[in-house]
């Protein structure tokens, strides 16, 4: 599957594109655990508080591609930093905040 991910600052699919990267995706890579393909951009991302964000892939036909479920609305770390998610104003490919593309997120602060 051939494609592009991206971070958009918005609750839909359009809008200002933060980081943008073009993959090449096989369930035979070595990098692929349990179908999850860890995907990295180049350069941080500066996400802010009260803002909202959308990751937006865009692939071309293929496979039916897996997806994670019992994903959670909401998550604390360290009692500091709160992730909320909602389900994206433009989404058609059948995916929301509970059964979703993207099972794990990678932050610093």
């Amino acid at each position: 599957m051939k494609g592009t991910v991206k971070i958009v600052e918005s609750e839909k699919i359009e809008g200002k594109v933060l980081a943008s990267k073009a993959v090449e995706l096989c369930q035979t890579m070595p990098e692929v655990k349990n179908y999850i393909f860890p995907l990295m951009f180049e350069n941080h991302i500066d996400i802010l508080a009260d803002k909202s964000y959308s990751i937006v892939r865009e692939f071309e036909r293929g496979p039916i591609s897996y997806k994670g479920l019992n994903g959670k609305e909401k998550m604390l770390f360290n009692e500091k930093i709160i992730f909320e998610f909602m389900n994206c104003v433009r989404a058609t490919n059948g995916t929301h905040v509970t059964s979703g593309q993207f099972p794990e997120i990678y932050f610093s602060y």
